[in-house]
C-alpha cells in the first residue's frame, strides 16, 4: 500500500479579487510505501528513486565538465527521494513543517500516473 503523509495545515487558496477563501489542499510531505504491516504497527519507507550521472560522458555526449571528461565512462549513482525535493510547492512548507512526525495525517495512494508516482 502506498500512502502521503500530509502536512498538519492545509493551504488556503484565495480568490485574488475578494481575498475570499475558495478552498484549500492537502501539502505532502512525502509519498511512502509500506513494507511491513504486523498487528498494531506497518513499516513504511520512501521508494520513489531516480538515477544521476556523476561520472563522465562515455558516449553519453558533451560532460558538463568539459572535455577532460569526455572520455570517462559514465558514473550512475542512485538518489531516493527524501522529504525535501527541488520542486517548486504552491506554498513551501518551513523547514519544521516538513519532518514527519507521531500524528501527522495520512492519505492512502489508490491511482498513480504513468511512471508510478
Amino acid at each position: 500500500m502506498v500512502f502521503n503523509i500530509l502536512s498538519p495545515s492545509g493551504s488556503d487558496i484565495k480568490d485574488p479579487d475578494t481575498g475570499e477563501i475558495l478552498g484549500s489542499y492537502e501539502r505532502t510531505k512525502v509519498r511512502v510505501k509500506v513494507k511491513q504491516v504486523q498487528e498494531r504497527i506497518s513499516i513504511a519507507s520512501t521508494y520513489m528513486k531516480y538515477r544521476t550521472n556523476v561520472g563522465g560522458a562515455g558516449a553519453l555526449g558533451l560532460p558538463s565538465g568539459g572535455l577532460s571528461r569526455l572520455f570517462e565512462p559514465p558514473n550512475w549513482v542512485t538518489n531516493y527521494e527524501t522529504l525535501r525535493t527541488e520542486e517548486a510547492m504552491l506554498d513551501e512548507l518551513s523547514e519544521e513543517e516538513s519532518y514527519v512526525k507521531i500524528g501527522d495525517p495520512i492519505v492512502q495512494v489508490t491511482e498513480f500516473d504513468d511512471e508510478g508516482k
